[in-house]
């Protein structure tokens, strides 16, 4: 019995079992050597005081990484850089094979690779790979398997090995330690090794990594042999304290590199398919990050990490990677088992459990490493609920799209439709979306359906129905229990109902935005503190009982309750801290909408409410169907692309400072400038990088150099394609701070001479900003604003201005000298000029008396003409008068018409236009005809034209719209005796001419020169068939808008009158319907000037016009018509320089077919 309790403890610590990556995977970015373009092999890996990261490349040389761009720098050799360490003053070291050096900006900024090797004497040039290179006691130690070289800032000394098969060199503890394969661990010490006391157990093991446990011990990782705690004191060695699933990973992968992590766990690299672990102070992994889930590849070189809150980097054979390994956020997804979008998370018998769009699966680890199952047998699956039974047992229920399901032994599922005694139909299966166990009634749960909320009570292994809900007609996406039992249930779309149970009858309440409710849509109902709290898209409500009325809730501050956020879900931990997931939308630009969505928690502080959201700004915008609080402190987030976890024993600091840097500035379009790299300078004469912007890169720029362009970059790691700049321009027209923009780039152009400073600054996924970068520059005034210019221009106006008051005075000089000749020539000519006048003063009293009796004779001769006008005036007058005499009259033409308006606008007093309305038995005869000419020659056609149609429709041989068309032209000719003959007058009209019978509705038609339109409902065969003299046509709409279409029927191109062409005038014969319009006009309207371009109306836009007034009545059809050509005529006529004036008589007939 002892001996197997012996056993026991000697076994235990490697027989102690962990969980790898038991939260989820660290967050992985991963840069292919398409990214970075270089070679895809890297081997070491540092970061400057700046921020910048540096990787050591295969055969490009150093890689630089500013956290926007990537740069080359190649190193003399061209060979494969082993190892990278940085000095206190921000110096990069660089070894690699057969070479060594550091990197040094040069004048412009540009970092470059210097070499130290190269100054070496041939003696002690003969070395191979410099693997690692350490900053010690204010030297730099360069170590190669044959010795160190030892640079001092000013000269290089060589420590050489005695011993020949040492191959890596460790500083631990301010001591430096030698791997040799031959004699196992040794010390340098004065220049000579020597063994450790029980390092000779090392011999034939590969040391790849020493990690300091504390003062005296060391982990000491091997390449085969695994994993080791060496006692410095002792000489002890011990295997049995690291874990022996660990070591045997190490013994099967390699291990090939390690450093120490936080809390004093380890990170250790491998070659194979082991990737990079990460294992605590017992030698058990807690992270495992290979290919398997997402590093770029498994054969890791190198690993860097340079802070507990910095990122863990990698340096693989394939690429570079960066893992968030020190951040409380993890990941489960895809490559982990989970396939579709989470639905909901649970743990139950210390298994967790996750719903998703394509059924449930359950975390499980098979050796050590986690893969969800997915459990057969289950599809859709949207809500888990851990449920006491009758019986006391606790079960795992799961709510279907295709069932309600108890999940057993793990992954064993049973219906529970098939144990419900009263369910009808028997084959019945629910469509579940919520699951409730009513916290009131102990044996009861509460279903959330389609349409329904359905009530069950357990019985040990039976169910049974107590009550069902239908008139929910909604999917039930959320319930909740009062404490008096009232239940709230909350649909997809249709609000927010109650169902209260008292006195044993179901009493359904719904509640609407008339109840206070943001919205009908995207409501949830979560138990905060006992209170039920509703999420709504504008925030958190509760209900008032006594007002019948939902409120914002203020409990957790204005945030949550000013209507501008939405909150979707909630969740409690036993802490009393909850967790709120948020969406708010907005507009990118205009009519485009986007939207954000996050997680925040509040936790109560004293007597407020604190929040905090910076750790979850690393969280992809996605919507979170669930929060789920789990066990030691993890709080799990789900969504379409996994779960995700975060741990609250992980303290990460946010607010750590981090630098904006300027990158490049370029002059002009091409010319750089500045290469990113500030610097100070030594008493040697060298460059140290540095900050700050020293005197010789602030630039004074010549005036045609006034367009600068500034590259900048923040080297903050955690999402950088997240981080946002802003940036001024002091000295410029700036006035603040630019918007935040994820664009590195500003650019400045025809700037004005000056003195200027740019400052920029970067803010990251966090919120936090960086320090402020500044580039001081002066742009040189152009030659001719110089101080040199403006004296030579003063010179030059002095010059000037002596020049002309010489030149002025010697003018007016001979200018008075002009004068006086002219004084005396002008005096001569006045006495001339005084006699001349005198003998035209006697002529003009002469032609006075002539003037004064021609005026007499003029004013009587206007007494006469103004007579006359008056005359011809009152004629006029009198012929309109005879002209509406003869017009159909408005009462008449209402009672024929009915339906009907008629826009009539003479140009003059009379007019050449008419309008002819009748009616004969059942037929309506209405027509609009335009005479020759306007005024009173036109109004005396018109007269004729209307007195020759009421005899011509009155005559009972006339059968055809046509046939009267062709009387009316032969009683024209008669009465104005036209013969035809050249030079003649050929005076007539042109004539739009309609017969409707009533009774039928058949419209005849005939036009000489204007055309008829109709206008009908559109329908989907638009024709009209129109029956012609000899044949028939069909025709298609000339226009279709505004639901109705409008048929165009052409007339005879022949006047009423004598023409060359006298055939007989065409009767159209057209069905009509009920609703139908007619219009026939004349052309005044189509062919009035106006408009912005003094152009025609034109009959497209008069068409167009029609169709757009079709849902008015008559009269205001009329109205807008007139309104049209009035608004078409008030536009300035360029030629008179007022408005356009009407240039035809206008007439407009329609009616509407009743």
């Amino acid at each position: 019995m002892k001996f197997i309790f012996f056993l026991l403890f000697i076994l235990y610590p490697a027989l102690i079992f962990s969980q790898i990556n038991k939260n989820g995977i660290p967050y992985i970015r991963n840069y292919s050597p398409d990214e970075y373009k270089a070679v895809e092999q890297n081997w070491s890996i540092v970061k400057d005081k700046r921020g910048v990261m540096y990787f050591g490349s295969n055969t490009d040389g150093v890689l630089e990484y500013d956290g926007v761009n990537w740069r080359k720098i190649k190193i003399s050799n061209g060979s494969i850089v082993r190892s990278l360490v940085i000095d206190e003053q921000g110096t990069v070291f660089v070894g690699a094979v057969s070479e060594f050096g550091y990197l040094s900006p040069d004048i412009s900024g540009n970092l470059q690779y210097k070499s130290l090797s190269q100054k070496l004497d041939s003696s002690k040039s003969k070395f191979t790979n410099v693997w690692k290179t350490y900053i010690f006691k204010n030297e730099i130690l360069f170590c190669t398997p044959s010795g160190i070289y030892k640079y001092n800032y000013k000269t290089v000394e060589l420590i050489p090995y005695s011993e020949k098969y040492c191959f890596l060199s460790f500083l631990i503890n301010d001591k430096i330690y030698v791997g040799d394969y031959g004699k196992g661990l040794m010390l340098l010490e004065n220049g000579t090794l020597k063994v450790v006391n029980g390092g000779d157990f090392f011999a034939l093991k590969n040391i790849m990594s020493i990690i300091p446990a504390d003062e005296n011990k060391l982990y000491i990782g091997t390449a085969n042999n695994g994993l080791f705690i060496f006692d410095l004191k002792t000489g002890s060695v011990f295997s049995d304290r690291i874990n022996l699933i660990t070591n045997d990973i190490f013994s099967n992968g390699i291990l090939y590199h390690g450093i120490k992590g936080r809390e004093n766990n380890q990170l250790y690299s491998t070659l194979y398919d082991n990737g990079i672990l990460n294992i605590n102070e017992q030698g058990n992994i807690i992270n495992q990050i290979n290919v398997n889930n997402g590093l770029i590849d498994n054969m890791v070189y190198n690993i860097y990490n340079n802070n507990e809150n910095d990122q863990l980097w990698a340096a693989t054979n394939n690429g570079i990677a960066k893992i968030d390994i020190n951040s409380p956020i993890a990941h489960f997804g895809e490559l982990s088992g989970i396939k579709g979008g989470v639905n909901d998370i649970i743990r139950f018998n210390n298994i967790l459990y996750v719903a998703t769009g394509n059924g449930v699966c359950y975390l499980s680890f098979e050796n050590n490493l986690p893969k969800f199952v997915p459990i057969e047998g289950i599809n859709t699956t949207w809500k888990l609920a851990e449920f006491i039974k009758s019986n006391n047992d606790t079960v795992l229920l799961a709510g279907t799209s295709d069932g309600f399901f108890e999940i057993y032994a793990i992954n064993q599922i049973r219906s529970i439709e098939n144990n419900i005694i009263n369910l009808i139909p028997r084959e019945r299966k629910y469509y579940v979306y919520y699951l409730f166990p009513s916290k009131i009634y102990k044996d009861r749960i509460y279903i959330g359906g389609n349409k329904e909320l359905i009530s069950l009570t357990n019985n040990e292994n039976s169910w049974k129905v107590d009550f069902e809900v239908k008139e929910i007609n909604d999917e039930v996406r959320g319930i909740n229990e009062q404490k008096d039992g009232l239940i709230w249930v909350c649909s997809g779309v249709s609000g927010v109902s109650s169902i209260n149970l008292t006195n044993n009858e179901i009493e359904l309440k719904k509640y609407t935005e008339n109840e206070g409710l943001p919205a009908l849509t995207s409501n949830y109902s979560f138990n905060i503190d006992n209170e039920i709290i509703f999420a709504t898209k504008k925030g958190l409500y509760t209900f008032d009982n006594n007002k019948n009325f939902f409120e914002p809730f203020k409990k957790f501050g204005d945030d949550y309750s000013n209507g501008k956020e939405g909150v979707f879900r909630l969740a409690q931990n036993a802490n009393g801290d909850i967790w709120l997931h948020l969406e708010n939308e907005f507009e990118i630009e205009k009519g485009v909408i986007d939207s954000r969505k996050w997680i925040e928690r509040v936790y109560k502080s004293g007597d407020s409410y604190n929040i905090d959201s910076i750790p979850y700004k690393v969280l992809p915008n996605l919507t979170y169907e669930v929060i789920y609080n789990d066990i030691n402190n993890i709080t799990w987030f789900g969504n379409s692309k996994g779960i995700y976890s975060f741990d609250s024993k992980i303290n990460k600091k946010y607010d750590i400072p981090y630098n904006t840097l300027i990158r490049k500035v370029i002059v002009g379009v091409d010319s750089i400038a500045f290469l990113g790299t500030y610097y100070n300078k030594e008493n040697d004469s060298s460059f140290i990088p540095s900050l700050i912007q020293p005197d010789d890169l602030k630039l004074s720029l010549a005036y045609k150099n006034n367009n600068i362009t500034f590259e900048f970059a923040a080297p903050f790691f955690d999402n950088e394609s997240a981080t946002v700049y802003s940036s001024i321009l002091e000295g410029y027209k700036e006035d603040s701070w630019s918007k935040w923009s994820s664009k590195n780039e500003r650019i400045y152009t025809n700037l004005n001479e000056g003195e200027y400073t740019f400052k920029v600054k970067a803010k990251n996924i966090y919120g936090i900003e960086s320090e402020v970068a500044s580039f001081e520059f002066t742009i040189l005034p152009p030659w001719y604003r110089t101080i040199w210019a403006y004296i030579l221009y003063i010179i030059i106006a002095v010059v000037v201005i002596y020049i002309i008051i010489k030149v002025y005075t010697r003018r007016l000089e001979m200018e008075k000298i002009r004068l006086e000749e002219i004084v005396k020539e002008r005096t001569a000519e006045v006495v001339r000029q005084k006699d001349d006048i005198e003998k035209k003063n006697s002529i003009l009293e002469v032609q006075k008396v002539e003037i004064e009796r021609q005026k007499d004779v003029v004013t009587e001769q206007k007494d006469h003409i103004q007579h006359i006008l008056t005359e011809l005036k009152d004629s006029i007058l009198y012929a309109e008068r005879i002209q509406k005499a003869i017009l159909p009259h408005g009462e008449y033409v209402e009672q024929i018409l009915k339906d009907f308006f008629i826009l009539f606008k003479p140009k003059d007093v009379v007019s050449g236009d008419f309008y002819f309305a009748t009616k004969v038995n059942s037929y309506v005869i209405f027509a609009a005809a335009d005479c020759t000419g306007h005024g009173v020659p036109g109004a005396f056609m018109s007269m004729m034209g209307v007195a020759f149609l009421n005899e011509i429709v009155n005559d009972e041989t006339v059968q055809e719209a046509g046939q009267a068309l062709d009387m009316l032209r032969e009683n024209i000719i008669k009465s104005l005796q036209q013969t035809g003959k050249p030079g003649e007058q050929k005076d007539g009209m042109d004539i739009s001419f309609c017969v409707l019978d009533e009774k039928t509705n058949i419209l005849q038609w005939a036009g000489a020169n204007n055309p008829m339109y109709i206008v009908k409902k559109q329908k989907t065969d638009s024709r009209l068939i129109v029956k012609k003299s000899e044949e028939t046509e069909i025709i298609e709409p000339a226009m279709s808008e505004f639901d109705c279409d409008l048929f165009e029927i052409k007339p005879d191109k022949m006047p009423v009158a004598i023409y060359v062409k006298m055939d007989k005038f065409t009767n159209n014969v057209i069905h009509l319907e009920k609703g139908d319009s007619v219009y026939v006009f004349t052309d005044g309207f189509a062919d009035q000037f106006g408009g912005e371009k003094g152009k025609k109306f034109m009959y497209k836009p008069f068409k167009r016009l029609i169709l757009s007034m079709q849902d008015k009545p008559m009269p205001e059809q009329r109205v807008i018509l007139d309104n049209a050509i009035e608004e078409w005529k008030a536009h300035t006529d360029p030629i008179i320089n007022d408005f356009f004036e009407q240039i035809d008589d206008i007439c407009v007939v329609s009616v509407k077919v009743g």
